[in-house]
C-alpha cells in the first residue's frame, strides 16, 4: 500500500463524507465503532498511544473534523465510501486513488466488515 496515495484518498473521502453528499445524514456517517476497534487492534502499541480512543463515544476515533487516525493506519476505513458518494466525477477520482493506494473499492453497505 502506498502511504502517499492513502493520505490523498483519506483527504478525498473525508471531504466527501464531511460534505454529506450521501443520504446518510447521521453524524457518524457510515462509520461504525467496530471499524475503530479493528483499526485499534491492527495498530502497534506505540501508535495506539498517540490517538484518543474514547470508549464511551459512539465512534471511538471520530473527532469534530472526521477520524483522528491518519489514513495509513486505517486503510479499510480510508477506502470506504457509500455507493451514493462514488458516483460521477468524484467517483472516478475515488476509484483511481483506491487503485493507486492499493485499497479495494467494492461497493458495500456502511456496516459490513468484509474489507477492513
Amino acid at each position: 500500500m502506498s502511504i502517499r496515495y492513502l493520505r490523498k484518498l483519506g483527504q478525498l473521502t473525508n471531504k466527501i463524507c464531511m460534505s454529506k453528499v450521501c443520504e446518510n445524514k447521521h453524524e457518524t456517517r457510515c462509520c461504525h465503532r467496530d471499524f475503530c476497534k479493528i483499526t485499534r487492534e491492527l495498530m502497534t502499541e506505540t501508535t495506539r498511544e498517540k490517538y484518543l480512543f474514547d470508549q464511551n463515544a459512539e465512534i471511538p476515533f471520530m473527532g469534530e473534523h472526521g477520524c483522528r487516525v491518519p489514513p495509513e493506519h486505517r486503510p479499510g476505513c480510508t477506502g470506504y465510501l457509500c455507493p451514493e458518494a462514488t458516483k460521477g466525477d468524484q467517483g472516478r477520482k475515488y476509484r483511481k486513488l483506491c487503485r493507486l493506494a492499493g485499497v479495494p473499492y467494492i461497493p458495500r453497505d456502511g456496516y459490513s466488515m468484509d474489507l477492513i
